[in-house]
């Protein structure tokens, strides 16, 4: 079966089947990566604006690597070197933008619901590549095809996430998506980033919320690492280079998932965290420039919009 998508603004409303058509049409990208010349012609002719009103450098490497590699011309706005800074809204700037014809916008904000926003007032298809603490779709299906590359499935597992995810967008896209075949979640970080609430955020899906890291990883076939959020104006963070002995890390505690337990660690958490045999954060660089694995994501997520 094929399914078009107009936007990809979010992977809640998708179903199993749509997910899945997704990351199968995924995998012809994994063996291109592997070519000298990375390089279609699917997209040739199209543009592809990039618009980061948040900062970011995987994400956005990821996105224009995968729209060049499909063919496509691109074209970036940067927030900080943008007419925002002189009082242009949002929309101003998106219509200034479509002015010139892009074929597909992608968009990055710190405000949640932005990207939705935004695809309420053009015609043309809009990517979200992350809106404040509400999704991160991209990412959640890079997590979830490397998870299928490595167990062969993402069905029926039992996934734990670690940290500050309360803010992240990161965590709700991936229980959105692996929700939806049947993984079941453990939830663990300091009590005012696991509130009970998170509990009820995905209805039908199993989802719990512990305050302990040696309970969080038993039987743990996926483990997610997610960093602090400290860019989130007004809410509380701590600086990330005071983690200490009190505060371990997935070398330290792999082991004690399942026979299975794979790590995927967070973006900016590497540092200590994405070093040991677990980890699957090599695995997410390893095709190409940039963060190739995420844009085998991407790729399709521009792809299926046209």
């Amino acid at each position: 079966m094929t399914h078009r998508f107009r936007d990809l603004l979010a992977l809640e409303p998708l179903t199993a089947d749509e997910l899945g058509f997704l990351l199968d049409q995924s995998k012809p990208f994994q063996e291109i990566q592997k070519h000298p010349l990375k390089k279609l012609a699917t997209l040739r002719g199209k543009t592809v604006a990039l618009a980061f009103f948040e900062t970011s450098t995987r994400t956005r490497i990821s996105f224009g690597t995968a729209a060049s590699r499909l063919g496509a011309d691109t074209m970036n706005l940067k927030a900080e070197a943008s007419s925002l800074k002189k009082g242009e809204t949002l929309l101003d700037t998106v219509f200034n933008l479509n002015a010139m014809k892009p074929d597909c916008l992608v968009m990055r904000h710190a405000a949640s619901g932005a990207t939705d926003y935004v695809a309420r007032h053009l015609d043309i298809p809009v990517v979200n590549a992350g809106d404040g603490t509400h999704e991160h779709p991209s990412q959640g299906l890079l997590d979830a095809l490397t998870i299928r590359d490595r167990l062969g499935t993402i069905r029926n597992l039992n996934v734990t996430i670690l940290g500050d995810i309360l803010h992240s967008r990161v965590a709700r896209s991936n229980i959105h998506l692996l929700g939806k075949f049947g993984c079941r979640f453990t939830l663990c970080g300091p009590a005012m980033w696991v509130p009970r609430e998170l509990e009820k955020i995905a209805p039908g899906t199993a989802i719990r919320c512990v305050y302990r890291i040696e309970e969080a990883l038993e039987g743990a076939d996926v483990i997610m690492m997610l960093r602090v959020q400290t860019e989130r104006p007004g809410e509380p963070g701590r600086d990330c280079a005071a983690s200490g002995p009190d505060e371990p890390r997935d070398r330290d505690h792999a082991g004690s998932g399942g026979r299975a337990a794979v790590v995927c660690a967070g973006a900016g958490d590497e540092r200590g965290g994405g070093s040991h045999g677990h980890s699957l954060s090599v695995d997410q660089w390893r095709y190409g420039n940039g963060h190739p694995s995420r844009a085998r994501s991407e790729t399709q997520g521009i792809r299926q919009c046209f």
